[in-house]
Formats: C-alpha cells, sequence, structure tokens
C-alpha cells in the first residue's frame, strides 16, 4: 500500500504529543465515567444483570455479555466495572486514532476527540447495552489497527492478534455484526496476496460463528429461540399486506382480522409479545398462542416462515423496506438516561437525581441526536466512500483504513434490513462513531497532502470499487425504494 505524499504540516514532537494525548484520553475517560456514573440500564441490561449474578445464561440476549459482566463483578460491583469498560473502549480507541493522526497532520489531528462528544455518541456512551460495548470494543480495535504499520514483526503481529480478539469480543456481544467485522478482518490479516487475505478473513469469521456456538455449548446457554422474534415479525408484515394470516395454528375470526389490519407497525415487533397501550395494537395474544400450540422455535414455524417469504417476496419486501427506513429516517431512542435505572448495592432501582452536569448532558446529548438521523450518516458514509476509492492508489494507509471502517458501519447498518425487529437509533451506534472517525480521518488527510494528478475511479484495484458500489447501490436502494 501506497505512503501518503508530505504533509503540509509540521509533526508536532512526538513527546510533548503523547503527554497531551494521554491527558486528554484520561479526562474523557474520566468525564464519561463521571457523567453517567454507576452505570445506566434498560430492561435489556437488567436481564443479563440478572444472568451473570446467576451464572445461568439464555440467547435471548447475547450471552458473552452477561459472561463478561460476571467477571467484572468481583472487582467492580454492580454495573460500574461495564461502565468503566465502555469507557476506555471508547476513548482509548478514539486515543490511538489521535496518536496516528498527530504524527501525520500536527495539532489537528486532535480534532477525532470531537467524536465521543458528539450528540448521538455521548448519548448512549453511559448505558449498558450490548450495542454501547460493542461499538467499545471495535472503537479499540480500530484505534489498535490503524496504529499498525502491517510489516511482518513481532510487534505487529501481536498488534493483529489484539485487535482481531477485540473484534471476536464485538462480535459475540453483538451476533448481527459478524458480517460487519469482514473488512476489519481484511485489513487485521493482510498479506500481499489478496486472495490469501480474503481468504484469512473468510476463515476468521467463521471461526467467530463456531466461537459462539462452542461458548453457547460450553456455558450451557438456555435456548430462548430469540430467531423467533425475526419470523413473527416478518409473518406479521406479510399478513398485513397480503390481507390474509400467514401464522401457522389455529386462530379466530377476530384474530385473523386483527393480525391483518391492525398489528403490523414500522417501529418494532413489540406489540406482539408484550401488552401496547394506544395508538398500538395490544397483538401479545399472537406469541401467547405459539407457544400455547407450540410453534415457538420450532422447525414447523421456520417452515411456514420460509414458505411464505418464497410465496410472497413482493409483501416480504414491502414490509422490510417499511421498517427499514423508518429505522434510518425515524428511530426511536428508546428509554433515555432520564428513564433509565441504575444498581446500587447489587439491587436494581430507579436512577438518584442526577448532578447539573449529568441534567445538562442529557439535554444536550438527548435533543440534539434527534437531528442526527441514521440516514444522513449513510451518505455520509457515500460520499468518503467515493472520494478514497477514487483517490486509492495515493492515498495513506490510514485513509485505506478508514475505508475499511466505513465497509463495517455501512455493512452493520444494512444488517438490519433482513433481521432488525426494531427501530431504536442505538442500532446504529457502531455506524455512527465507524463514520464519524473515518469522516475525520479523510477531511485531515485531504486537508493535509497534495493529491496525485490524473486520479480516477479506475485508479482503485478491482475489488475494492466493485466493493463500493456494491455497498452504494444496497445503500441506495434500501433507503430510497419508494414503498
Amino acid at each position: 500500500m501506497s505512503n501518503a505524499l508530505q504533509p503540509k504540516f509540521p509533526v508536532v514532537q512526538i513527546k510533548n504529543c503523547r503527554l497531551i494525548l494521554t491527558a486528554l484520553a484520561i479526562a474523557g475517560f474520566l468525564f464519561n465515567f463521571y457523567v453517567f456514573y454507576p452505570g445506566f440500564l434498560t430492561s435489556d441490561a437488567v436481564d443479563q444483570y440478572s444472568q451473570a449474578l446467576r451464572h445461568q445464561y439464555s440467547d435471548w440476549h447475547p450471552p458473552f455479555m452477561a459472561m463478561l459482566w460476571s467477571t467484572l463483578l468481583p472487582v467492580l460491583p454492580d454495573a460500574i466495572g461495564m461502565l468503566a469498560l465502555i469507557s476506555a473502549g471508547l476513548w482509548g480507541g478514539v486515543a490511538l486514532f489521535a496518536f496516528r493522526l498527530t504524527s501525520q497532520v500536527s495539532y489537528r489531528g486532535l480534532l477525532v476527540f470531537v467524536v465521543p462528544l458528539l450528540p448521538v455518541v455521548l448519548n448512549f456512551s453511559g448505558m449498558i447495552w450490548k450495542d454501547v460495548l460493542h461499538a467499545a470494543l471495535w472503537t479499540l480495535a480500530c484505534g489498535i489497527l490503524i496504529n499498525d504499520d502491517g510489516k511482518a514483526r513481532p510487534a505487529s503481529i501481536l498488534i493483529r492478534a489484539l485487535s482481531v480478539l477485540l473484534i471476536l469480543a464485538g462480535t459475540l456481544a453483538r451476533p448481527n455484526s459478524i458480517f460487519a467485522s469482514f473488512p476489519l478482518l481484511v485489513w487485521a490479516l493482510r498479506d500481499e496476496s489478496t486472495w490469501k487475505t480474503m481468504g484469512r478473513a473468510v476463515v476468521a469469521v467463521c471461526l467467530f460463528a463456531a466461537a459462539a456456538v462452542g461458548l453457547n455449548k460450553l456455558m450451557d446457554v438456555g435456548r430462548d429461540q430469540a430467531e423467533t422474534s425475526i419470523q413473527i415479525y416478518n409473518l406479521g408484515g406479510i399478513s398485513h399486506y397480503t390481507g390474509k394470516n400467514a401464522f401457522p395454528g389455529t386462530w379466530t375470526p377476530e384474530e385473523s382480522k386483527k393480525i391483518t389490519d391492525e398489528c403490523f407497525t414500522r417501529h418494532s415487533w413489540d406489540n406482539y409479545i408484550w401488552s401496547a397501550a394506544p395508538p398500538r395494537a395490544d397483538c401479545s395474544f399472537v406469541t401467547q398462542k405459539l407457544r400455547d400450540q407450540g410453534f415457538w422455535g420450532s422447525a414447523e414455524l421456520t417452515r411456514v416462515w420460509l414458505d411464505q417469504i418464497i410465496s410472497h417476496p413482493k409483501e416480504y419486501l414491502q414490509s422490510r423496506l417499511q421498517s427499514y427506513q423508518n429505522f434510518l429516517r425515524k428511530p426511536t431512542q428508546g428509554r433515555s438516561i432520564k428513564d433509565a435505572a441504575t444498581i446500587v448495592g447489587g439491587e436494581v432501582q430507579k436512577a438518584p437525581k442526577h448532578s447539573l452536569l449529568t441534567v445538562a448532558v442529557i439535554a444536550y446529548s438527548t435533543e440534539l441526536a434527534k437531528v442526527f438521523r441514521p440516514w444522513v450518516f449513510c451518505f455520509i458514509a457515500i460520499a468518503c466512500m467515493a472520494w478514497v476509492v477514487s483517490r486509492w492508489r495515493s492515498a495513506s494507509n490510514t485513509i485505506q483504513f478508514s475505508y475499511a471502517m466505513l465497509c463495517s458501519a455501512t455493512i452493520y447498518a444494512l444488517s438490519y434490513f433482513p433481521l432488525g425487529v426494531a427501530s431504536d437509533l442505538r442500532y446504529f451506534y457502531w455506524s455512527y462513531i465507524s463514520i464519524s472517525i473515518a469522516a475525520v480521518v479523510i477531511y485531515l488527510n485531504a486537508a493535509s497532502h497534495r493529491s496525485r494528478q490524473g486520479e480516477s475511479w479506475r485508479s482503485a484495484p478491482i475489488g475494492i470499487s466493485l466493493s463500493c458500489a456494491l455497498i452504494v447501490v444496497g445503500l441506495l436502494i434500501t433507503a430510497l425504494f419508494p414503498v
């Protein structure tokens, strides 16, 4: 991979730079830890905390987070350990990016410290959620990778191994991110041979999947068939758009009419499992009857689900586009910090009165986060990817790595097209962070280096250009296709 041209701006002295960056990283960590102390939880995290206490795990939520939490509890009780881990991952990862950038573009590299203070990032950085843990682990992994020179030295091998372990941990915390891990693994396992690099990455993804299955078996994780939520939501959408009840089993005419006319919403599948208040219809009877009739998590439900998708592809895609576009354009923030619980002395309770600083941060991050819609960041990612590809041959390793992050971010967002069951803003958390960091990297390098003449789209290898085209087309179709 090519080296960047000489920067226009003088590089800061390494010793002074490291002291400043270390101080800023520690200050950021302490700020996040103090503002959100002792860590905030919603029902998902409360369930995982309960599993961590009992050392009994289920797969409704990824069990890895509860397992990790249980190892931290003897040292840092309640949610304190998880808050410290998340804060360290986010600010440590960003600090590592700053180390790299300041060595290239002088003090301008400090701009990357803005990312964890963006409303959409700060909004959730005190929430003990699998989405936030996943993003923190991957941010740290990317911060490590961007400082790797790619040479086959023992130090470089250790750096890559550590980053791969962090990517694995993030994948175990958020299993649908396994697809988004591929671009990062391609970079971490890169070789002079493209085919060898791709082969290593494919093997790594397969090993990640095997690790998840093996961990569940080793820890005797209970099967709650979380994938059934996807099947129910899809069947509900098909029922709505075909006007016919697509669920297996016996239903009264009144229930079938409610399923086709009222139950499906573009927001989430929640009203199929939990009682809902108006204006949403209470369709919790769907889940209850599927359980009573033995269909929950059954092979028969999977067969019916696949048959309905094959028989009604138009209606299936229509329901998926409705849900996914709502996720991109009008996501819900879920329960905010103002409504969240916390843990004190091992007991889950309503969060105590917040400090003035916490109140100010909540007001800033909650209100302004509404402006930062996922679709806006998707189009920022498209613009950045096009810029990098058009200048690939003259781009520095730092810029080329930002392309890997953009691919990861957009693939992660696209994974919610087939797999999403809700429109929560937190599902875009990794994409927010990675697109923001990549945009800063590209902006700083574009401002600091002279471009070579005669660059064109053809200057990128065919694999890079093809990956960019596929992702851009996928984003545009799923985001803009009329439904």
